[in-house]
């Protein structure tokens, strides 16, 4: 019977799994082939229907070990918010694009508020602190809230579950791919340059 931490680890690896077909750009000679009805558009030689990467049962047992000391049950629900929280992040704005961004949102306050007529310094102080406070509500929904991850070894754990099914499935598909066209290469060294957890390993 299968364990209780091992039917969750594969319930998870199974919904991270990525199932998207690639997009088919046919060249000339199959448009003109199907423009002749030579072949049906569904199926001419440009078709792919890649199969659903399994995980290999070694980098499950491996992930196993590695989750042992932890409840599973929190470790899921931790993970689904990681990998939405991941799935939605943007890369934070350059300095001179917060500037820019900044100037024209001033701008936009100060344009709808010059029909206000300051009369008094008390006046100007509450009118300047009130276009700050406009300009910085309006910021905090156009300027991306960006931060660092800390991925100790509690976040390491959580990106694992997150993110490796589907970045496994992936890389297996691209060597796939590169097998497919070139069934010689052979590398002989491997860069993950990369954000995550050396997934291109396995």
């Amino acid at each position: 019977m299968i364990s209780f931490k091992i039917s969750h680890l594969l319930i998870l690896l199974r919904k991270y799994s990525v199932k998207t077909k690639p997009v088919v750009i046919a060249d000339e000679n199959v448009l003109t082939s199907i423009n002749n009805n030579s072949f049906k558009p569904k199926k001419h030689p440009g078709i792919m229907t890649p199969k659903i990467v399994l995980i290999p049962d070694t980098f499950v047992k491996a992930v196993e070990n590695v989750i042992e000391d932890y409840p599973v049950k929190a470790l899921i629900v931790k993970s689904a918010t990681l990998a939405r929280h991941l799935k939605g992040r943007i890369p934070p704005m350059e300095r001179e694009e917060i500037k820019e961004t900044t100037q024209k949102v001033q701008e936009q306050v100060l344009n709808k508020c010059k029909h206000i007529v300051v009369k008094n310094e008390d006046e100007e102080k509450r009118f300047k602190q009130m276009v700050e406070n406009k300009v910085a509500n309006i910021l905090r929904v156009k300027i991306y809230n960006w931060e660092p991850i800390k991925y100790d070894s509690y976040n390491s754990i959580l990106y694992l579950l997150a993110r490796s099914p589907a970045e496994y499935a992936v890389l297996v598909k691209l060597f796939g791919e590169i097998f497919s066209r070139d069934p010689e290469f052979q590398p002989r060294s491997l860069f993950d340059f990369g954000s995550g957890i050396g997934t291109a390993t396995w």
